[in-house]
């Protein structure tokens, strides 16, 4: 009957969270992929599996007979109890916020920042201008045009994802940042690059120097604008 199915659905999505909750406590390499927090982690996992607990013991209260309050109390508390204890600690993730604030701690003073492979994001958390090489691009000739541009410049500093490193990239000279949308990412300087990748004359085919709104000046390289075959100025907001 429609009533019981509203109940043992009720049930169900209460069951569901603690027993998420339970095994991902159980095994926290699995939360690495969304954080690196693990106190976070663990927090998150004991919320969520209280907050199943309680869906449980409400529709249970209810009992068959009122299912359909059942589910509405299963419901609201599911809702509320992700909107208020989870949702605002997980914000800084799903935004790239904690990713883009570490990387401008770390950023030298006069030093410019270039993204690769990055999530919209991050370009709309960054509050100073940057470049980067492409939207969507294929990986590849962005990367190497990312190389190309972190090798021409002592100040120049690179975001980029675990995803796109490759050989060129020494591991443990990158700084790591932490994790966002799945991806685990880092800093990168020209020290960063392994000798045989440190290419200061190769021309890049593709770059974008970006604006943020309201910014004042728009902070573009010195060099001669011939090494680059498609320059882009990116100019937001005004």
């Amino acid at each position: 009957s429609v009533r019981w199915t509203l109940f043992v659905a009720a049930l169900l999505l209460g069951l569901t969270l603690v027993a998420a909750g339970g095994w991902l406590h159980e095994n926290p390499w699995e939360q690495t992929s969304f954080s690196d927090d693990l106190d976070l982690n663990q927090s998150l996992t004991i919320s969520a599996a209280a907050i199943g607990l309680l869906a449980v013991i409400a529709a249970a209260a209810f009992r068959p007979r009122h299912a359909h309050y059942a589910w509405g109390a299963t419901v609201a508390i599911a809702w509320l109890g992700i909107a208020i204890a989870i949702n605002p600690r997980i914000d800084g993730l799903r935004s790239g916020a904690a990713i883009v604030n570490q990387a401008r701690e770390l950023l030298p003073p006069g030093s410019t920042l270039g993204l690769t492979g990055w999530p919209e994001q991050f370009l709309l958390q960054w509050d100073g201008p940057a470049v980067h090489f492409g939207f969507r691009r294929e990986s590849k000739a962005e990367i190497d045009d990312a190389i190309a541009w972190l090798a021409r410049g002592l100040g120049n500093r690179l975001l980029i994802s675990v995803k796109q490193l490759n050989d060129c990239f020494d591991a443990d000279r990158l700084q790591p940042l932490g994790t966002s949308h799945r991806r685990r990412w880092y800093l990168a300087d020209r020290a960063a690059l392994t000798d045989d990748c440190r290419w200061p004359d190769r021309s890049i085919d593709s770059i974008v120097f970006y604006r943020p709104p309201r910014s004042l000046s728009l902070q573009v390289s010195r060099e001669p604008t011939s090494v680059y075959r498609h320059v882009e100025v990116a100019l937001v907001g005004g």
